[in-house]
């Protein structure tokens, strides 16, 4: 994929802005396969178990039946851009609100809504994260700061976006977009798959317009395992990820990248929806239901592996 075919202003993808529904509202996308659908409809369940009333929307190219009762705005999207991440710079055209919390799919949540949004108060554009002096994606600063000399610059994960329909905020879109044609003369590492990366061009064009991350360690608002220990219970709202010394108790558990691949992922999903078919799990299925996670989670794996070793006869037999 030329990730830098694109110049800057051309349009990201065939849908538009969706009709404005307004207010404060919360945006996750799921593209490709039905699978990023399951996802975010789990999502959408965690965070119902304990906030009934914020709008949910999902941005997506899949068939709306797939997100029925789950989420108040279903907004067809048809991306131009291969990369996920790439589609990270139309969520602000993508979100039918006045003020947006977007969460990957492979979030769950386990406090209220309400608690996130409040960490984000005074921002139009923000994330959950640090403001070093060098961000880690950084491996040639001089270069960065050769476009944008700023003291600091947001260091995040990019799973967690808040951002109000400001100029502000349109403006850190637009910026992150146009910098995409340059990215490898910044410096800045490739994906393992040879795709950009969204965060250090968010990073810089926060800095530039002077947006700043939110201190994550301080507030505990995003966290995941990163293949850690975790100990977590979605219907109790409980999370616990032990690192450095410390116990972290996230308002909302990322499951990126392998993360997705462990049992605790699968079993909860189950979990959810055993939940929202009964009203509850009642204490008799409680052990079937994380027996039948383990299950599932074993044959995901499988399919998984079966599917990977396709791929490479396919290439091997190209080849």
């Amino acid at each position: 994929m030329n990730h830098g075919a694109n110049p800057p202003g051309t349009p990201a993808a065939t849908g538009s802005r969706p009709a404005d529904a307004g207010g404060t509202g919360l945006l996750t996308i799921a593209f490709g396969h039905r699978r990023y659908a399951r996802m975010a409809v789990d999502l959408a369940r965690s965070i119902r178990l304990r906030d009934p009333a914020t709008p949910l929307a999902v941005a997506t190219d899949l068939d709306a039946t797939f997100f029925r009762g789950c989420f108040e705005h279903v907004v067809p999207w048809h991306a131009r851009y291969a990369s996920y991440f790439e589609r990270k710079f139309d969520l602000g055209a993508m979100s039918p609100f006045d003020r947006t919390l977007f969460l990957d799919a492979d979030c769950l949540v386990l406090r209220p809504l309400a608690d996130v949004f409040a960490a984000f108060d005074d921002h139009d554009f923000s994330v959950a994260g640090r403001n070093p002096t060098r961000p880690w994606w950084f491996s040639a600063p001089e270069a960065v700061r050769a476009v944008v000399e700023r003291p600091s610059y947001p260091g995040f994960n990019g799973g967690l976006l808040h951002f109000r329909r400001t100029p502000t905020s349109d403006a850190v879109f637009a910026r992150a977009r146009s910098l995409v044609p340059r990215y490898d003369d910044l410096g800045l590492a490739r994906l393992p798959d040879g795709g950009i990366n969204d965060e250090p061009l968010f990073s810089i064009a926060m800095a530039e317009l002077g947006c700043r991350a939110v201190e994550n360690d301080r507030l505990g608002i995003f966290f995941g395992p990163r293949l850690g220990a975790l100990a977590i219970d979605v219907l109790g709202g409980t999370c616990e990820i032990p690192r450095d010394g410390r116990v972290l108790r996230p308002m909302v558990c990322h499951f990126e990248g392998s993360d997705k691949e462990r049992p605790a992922y699968a079993r909860e999903r189950l979990r959810l929806a055993v939940n929202a078919t009964l009203g509850r799990v009642p204490r008799v299925l409680a052990a079937p239901v994380a027996a039948a996670g383990l299950g599932r989670w074993a044959l995901e794996r499988v399919a998984a592996r079966g599917a990977r070793a396709l791929r490479r006869l396919r290439t091997d037999a190209r080849a």
